[in-house]
């Protein structure tokens, strides 16, 4: 069967367009996804989630026809710790929320007794109270008022002294806590704060005796401070070192030593079993270095599918915040006089019954506000809130969550097809570099994009939908919490959660190589998904070693990639660098931008070092399609390198005759 097999000579220039259904489906999502934007984008108002608003969606500091809160710039929070939950950033603080004038400037909690409320501190307990708009401090006759309005969340019965942050009311203790450890933490910080705060100097750089006195003083703190803490540290050490030597001593180490001395000799000698084939993976990694260099356009290409990445990312971002911040205005009845209400008998007409707000925008209509017996009604209906439409809001979020995965997936396939077209007009070039087309990455794009996008959007489609359960499961599981006690449920939550980690790792590695399998033959996803595995399977150890070797190498590259840059930072932005300290800004906080130089050294090498990776991937199964195909002979002579053919043991009939 191997010998009716035609020699292959690169990818296929003859080709069709591939899995064309799941393209219209992809483009079809794609229209419902802009949609989705479009409607968030005239409905929704980012100032609700940028600015301080309350619980009724309203701005604080703004004015409206429905409402004038232009004296009440600062947000004031019930409870500021039931926002310290990670869901308060999708979901909203669950805390009642209101705008007041100015934050609390003192300390305030509800006593237990309602005798100590007598007089005057009953007068000021009732002014001092921060509740919603809607309660009316003239009802509060009482203790027994107080704690019902408290109980039914509409008071705050505790806040703290408090400092206006981003115009939300922060205690103080919050607000300054950093400047307060920033000074504690070196004797060096507080010079420097001492002449940030106090820049009153002498013509020769010195400060007043007063400062100095003040430096003086703190610096001795300091170290009476560490003095004591040496103390207890020794005297912990009279207590705990007979512990010291015991650890030290045990032989739990000695054991360990053992376990791991075995492991090592185990690893040795499946190293010397397995040489040939580290000898070969070693070749192979070399042979795509070679296509690396002889096409180093690659290493530019990486921007293309980081620029989609990015503008996918946007588009994902500003949808949900404009989803986010949908609201609609809610009308209630207010003040109705009691002769209408007469009139109206079992309607039960108050402000939880909606009515059609003035603009006509809300959505909670009356229908009973169309006919003419509801019209003398319509000057009691009252603004009463902003409401999210939750079931809209909930659709759209979700569709526009798997539009991101499904978007990022498929720009991620789109540059693999494309990378592996490129690497396998390499590996398939007769005489390298003189054979390989010009332009490959070029042409490899442009073939994608005419034939084999369905097929792209078919892959990331099944990634995109195991990552989205994986997600699923990450909510289910919060729901769940009451039920997390039981063992069972934890177990069942946690199998289930591996279960598609292990899935999604599949059809991670089925949609590489089937991408490769593409690039080179032009067939559909499934059948170039099969043709893949079957390769794959027949060469197992192959595969095992090579990615173990690859990923081992990579990981060092990216390493001393990030650890150099990260050095070279740190010596520049704290000054180390002689020649270069008067170039150095006077920053408050040097190691963010290390961290920010570090984290993007990483990423921007991890990018470049994807491409490799990706060359490693598609020479390799180059290699074995070469294998499989060709026998050396004049008709079906080796496109692999001479390395290559030395390792194996194999020549072409051309180069015996010669």
């Amino acid at each position: 069967m191997q010998e009716m097999k035609e020699s292959l000579r690169g990818p296929i220039p003859d080709r069709t367009c591939t899995d064309v259904p799941c393209l219209v489906v992809f483009v079809i999502c794609w229209i419902m996804w802009i949609i989705i934007g479009f409607m968030a984008v005239l409905w929704g108002d980012p100032r609700k989630l940028i600015y301080p608003t309350d619980s009724s969606g309203r701005i604080c500091g703004s004015k409206t026809k429905y409402f004038d809160l232009s004296d009440k710039p600062y947000l004031f929070f019930f409870d500021l710790t039931a926002c310290f939950d990670i869901d308060s950033v999708t979901r909203g603080c669950p805390t009642p929320q209101v705008c007041v004038e100015k934050c609390p400037e003192e300390y305030f909690t509800l006593m237990p007794n309602a005798h100590v409320y007598q007089g005057y501190l009953w007068t000021k307990l009732v002014n001092d109270l921060i509740c919603i708009p809607d309660v009316d401090r003239r009802e509060i006759q009482n203790y027994d008022d107080v704690r019902k309005f408290i109980k039914q969340d509409k008071c705050a019965w505790y806040y703290l002294d408090s400092l206006p942050v981003a115009g939300r009311c922060i205690p103080k203790a919050i607000a300054q806590g950093w400047k307060k450890i920033k000074k504690l933490a070196t004797f060096e910080n507080i010079s420097t704060m001492s002449n940030a705060t106090f820049p009153e100097k002498s013509k020769n750089g010195t400060l007043s005796k007063q400062y100095h006195r003040k430096d003086a003083g703190d610096y001795v703190s300091l170290v009476i401070e560490a003095q004591d803490v040496f103390e207890k540290m020794g005297a912990d050490l009279q207590v705990t070192w007979w512990q010291i030597i015991f650890v030290y001593y045990n032989p739990t180490y000695v054991f360990s030593g053992i376990i791991f001395g075995v492991a090592a000799s185990v690893y040795v000698l499946i190293s010397c079993c397995l040489y040939k084939r580290i000898r070969l993976a070693v070749g192979l990694i070399e042979e795509a270095s070679n296509a690396v260099s002889c096409m180093m356009s690659t290493l530019f290409f990486p921007i293309i599918p980081f620029a989609l990445h990015f503008l996918t990312f946007i588009f994902w971002a500003g949808a949900a915040i404009f989803l986010a911040s949908m609201r609609r205005q809610q009308c209630g009845y207010v003040g109705v006089p009691a002769e209408i209400l007469a009139n109206y008998t079992g309607l039960q007409l108050g402000f939880d019954r909606p009515c059609p707000c003035p603009s006509g925008e809300d959505q909670d209509v009356d229908l009973l506000m169309s006919t003419t017996t509801m019209a003398p009604l319509r000057s009691y209906c009252r603004f009463k809130s902003y409401v999210k439409p939750k079931g809209l809001v909930t659709f759209g979020q979700i569709v526009n969550f798997f539009g991101l995965l499904w978007g990022m997936f498929f720009v991620s396939g789109f540059s693999d097809v494309s990378l592996a077209g490129a690497f396998s007009s390499y590996y398939w070039a007769r005489n390298k570099p003189d054979d390989i087309p010009p332009m490959p990455v070029v042409a490899s794009m442009l073939r994608t994009c005419k034939f084999h996008l369905g097929s792209v959007a078919l892959g990331s489609f099944l990634l995109a939908t195991v990552r989205f359960i994986r997600y699923l499961l990450e909510v289910i599981e919060k729901w769940m919490k009451e039920f997390q006690k039981y063992a069972a449920v934890q177990f069942a939550m946690k199998a289930v959660k591996c279960l598609f980690w292990c899935i999604e790792q599949f059809v991670r590695f089925l949609n590489r190589n089937a991408y490769i399998m593409i690039a080179v033959y032009g067939g559909n996803f499934c059948s170039s998904a099969r043709k893949a595995v079957e390769l794959l399977t027949k060469n197992i150890v192959r595969v095992v070693v090579l990615n173990h070797i690859t990923a081992y190498l990579l990981f060092i590259g990216k390493f001393v990639v990030t650890f150099i840059s990260g050095l070279i930072a740190y010596f520049y932005f704290m000054g180390r660098i002689e020649n270069m300290k008067d170039l150095v800004a006077n920053l408050n906080y040097p190691y963010f931008p290390i961290i920010v130089i570090t984290v993007a050294a990483y990423y921007v090498c991890s990018s470049f070092f994807d491409v490799y990776d990706m060359a490693v991937d598609t020479i390799f199964l180059c290699f074995l399609e070469d294998c499989e195909r060709h026998d050396g002979s004049s008709r079906k002579p080796y496109y692999m390198s001479e390395r290559l053919k030395r390792i194996l043991n194999k020549e072409n009939v051309e180069s015996e005759k010669e």
